[in-house]
């Protein structure tokens, strides 16, 4: 699996991971990746999508869920939108939107 990373844009702060080893980091890659709601990382796999959003606080709030309710909107070819948080339970909160707590995605 290898990272691209947009690291001409810091206002862009998004790590994209792909199983595409040929995938280069165009510039219409790029522009495409701004286009799309912010949120901390992208998985991709094959043709399947995973969004990330990671939050150091135990509680989390619905204004931190709206990255990744855009980002599910607005792609659908993501599979999943997980807010990452260091509390201690796990809620499914929609058909693709988890929230699960860091600890349990580290394991």
């Amino acid at each position: 699996m290898r990272s691209l990373i947009d690291r001409q844009n810091a206002a862009t702060k998004c790590c994209i991971l792909t199983s595409d080893l040929s995938r280069e980091i165009t510039p219409r890659l790029v522009q495409a990746l701004r286009q799309l709601p912010v949120v901390d990382f992208v998985i991709e796999v094959g043709r399947r999508v995973f969004a990330i959003e990671v939050k150091a606080a135990t509680r989390w709030s619905e204004s931190d869920l709206s990255g990744l309710r855009a980002f599910l909107e607005r792609t659908p070819a993501c599979v999943a939108a997980v807010l990452a948080y260091n509390g201690k339970e796990a809620v499914k909160l929609d058909e693709r939107l988890f929230a699960i707590p860091m600890g349990h995605l580290i394991q």
